[in-house]
């Protein structure tokens, strides 16, 4: 009987493989890209290729902001900028990039440019529809374009929180609902809040927040139900850290936020609390409802570092993805993570003399180790980089990151991509 692959897959030695991005079958059953090579878009690259910038906006976005999302529906680049001017800050802008043409192009007019916006947005991208959230003054408003000309709010006027929760966002669109998860003070300590609006009315399932000790930036993802990545700390002595998956269960009544198997990792007395900027999470899911999460712990009151584990389908526990740590012996902070094909690749912080710079991994599947893709990212040797940000388009990564002042119209948003 034959055998029907799927996701674009074709059958090699005994197995449905993708030849966009597996190196061992890159362009065909016969590709193998050998070590130290990756496969991008079904062609065999050195690792130690170049990233290059992508072109100018052409000022479909205003390059320059406080805050940025990048979002892939698996054919086009989204980019959104909470942007800034001289007077502060102006809205937020989003723009869809097409490879094939090198061309960004605008996707409807400033979101909120009259009313008091936050520095976070976060964008989530399907083949039919762009989702964007962002804040203004303590609410977090949802809005959808489906012609990348106009927007239309869901749920409006918006998800009002007691904790302004616009330090930190992420969305999620699982089954046609959209999903938020926030980071922010309001008099009711550092909170972290689940929202989602199933009949266009915002709910809050297990009360306004999961955590009131929030330390960094959540995540979500979806499989057979939602997850959201939660770093906490206990500001009491002994200074405690810890970094969980957690998912909803709604029985018994009024339901609670449970923690998937047991801390991802728990450490006492660190010498230094990471804090907000340092323990942003990221979390993603393969095809196989397989959990993938990473997070930066602080080894000592001056380092940090970045870890990566994995939750199979069906399994009892968490388990670390290749050697611990994914960053090596580096001061690696701030992770993101992206399946692209089957390949897990993480982007981080690295601190080098001083000055922060974006660097890029890939979960080698052949020796089960990490390799290193290109060198630092940005070319500054003053300016830190923050913020980076990862995903893939057509088998190809791409990401962002900012670089320069906060507080400056100098402030450059970046995006680069793996030279294919």
């Amino acid at each position: 009987m034959a055998v029907v692959c799927t996701d674009g897959r074709i059958w090699c030695e005994g197995a449905c493989v993708d030849t966009v991005t597996d190196p061992r079958y890159c362009g065909g059953c016969f590709g193998n890209c050998g070590s130290n090579a990756l496969c991008v878009a079904s062609s065999c690259r050195a690792a130690s290729a170049a990233w290059t910038p992508l072109p100018d906006t052409g000022g479909t976005v205003a390059l320059h902001g406080v805050g940025h999302d990048l979002a892939s529906d698996g054919a086009r680049l989204f980019l959104a900028v909470v942007s800034r001017d001289n007077g502060g800050l102006v809205g937020v802008n989003v723009a869809h990039y097409a490879p094939a043409l090198s061309t960004w192009s605008s996707v409807g007019p400033t979101i909120a440019p009259a009313l008091d916006v936050k520095q976070s947005a976060a964008l989530f991208a399907t083949p039919t529809e762009l989702y964007l959230a962002y804040g203004s003054a303590s609410t977090i408003h949802v809005t959808s374009s489906q012609d990348l000309a106009n927007w239309s709010e869901l749920a409006p006027p918006g998800l009002a929180s007691p904790c302004v929760m616009y330090w930190a966002m992420d969305l999620l669109v699982a089954a046609g609902v959209p999903h938020v998860a926030g980071l922010g003070s309001g008099g009711c300590g550092i909170g972290v809040m689940v929202a989602s609006a199933p009949s266009g009315l915002w709910l809050t399932p297990g009360g306004p927040t999961v955590t009131m000790n929030g330390n960094g930036a959540p995540a979500l993802v979806a499989t057979d139900r939602v997850y959201v990545a939660v770093a906490e700390r206990t500001p009491s002595l002994p200074s405690i850290e810890t970094w969980s998956a957690r998912y909803f269960s709604p029985t018994p009544t009024p339901g609670a936020w449970l923690t998937l198997d047991g801390s991802l990792s728990t450490i006492t007395n660190s010498g230094a609390m990471s804090g907000p900027d340092g323990t942003g999470m990221a979390l993603v899911a393969d095809r196989g409802q397989n959990l993938f999460v990473a997070w930066a712990e602080p080894v000592d009151a001056t380092t940090m570092r970045v870890r990566v584990a994995t939750h199979g389908s069906g399994a009892a526990a968490w388990a670390e993805v290749g050697v611990a740590p994914a960053t090596g012996g580096q001061n690696a902070r701030a992770p993101s993570l992206a399946l692209i094909g089957d390949n897990l690749w993480l982007s981080h912080l690295v601190a080098e003399s001083g000055v922060e710079h974006v660097q890029v991994r890939m979960f080698d599947r052949r020796n089960s180790a990490w390799m290193a893709v290109g060198g630092n990212l940005d070319a500054s040797a003053t300016d830190s980089a923050v913020m980076p940000g990862i995903v893939g388009v057509g088998g190809v990564p791409y990401v962002v990151f900012r670089q320069g002042p906060a507080a400056t119209t100098g402030t450059a948003i970046v995006v680069v991509r793996f030279t294919n």
